[in-house]
């Protein structure tokens, strides 16, 4: 049973890694859908890693819901798009906040 076991170990591990590779070919290619999910994922991506990061008296800080959406975005997201993200928000507080 040992070895039976481990092929079905393997085989998720195969099929768990197939339908990652879908999801982050899907939001990286260079289709016009794949632009889309990306802007649509960057507004709740901005607006979330903003208040996790920046302590902003106005809103209260993330939920552990939301932190743990913003992590579900960053495992989609490639890490370049993540930086980029981080940056524009880094150059907004700046310019509204000195």
């Amino acid at each position: 049973a040992a070895p039976r076991e481990w092929w079905r170990y393997a085989l998720r591990c195969i099929f768990a890694s197939r339908e990652a590779l879908e999801v982050c070919t899907e939001l990286s290619g260079h289709s016009w859908n794949a632009l889309w999910r990306v802007l649509a994922i960057r507004q709740r991506y901005l607006h979330l890693h903003r208040r996790g990061r920046y302590n902003l008296p106005q809103l209260p800080p993330l939920s552990l819901p939301q932190r743990e959406e913003l992590l579900t975005m960053e495992e989609l997201l490639e890490l370049d798009t993540i930086l980029l993200f981080r940056r524009f928000v880094h150059w907004q507080m700046v310019q509204l906040h000195g």
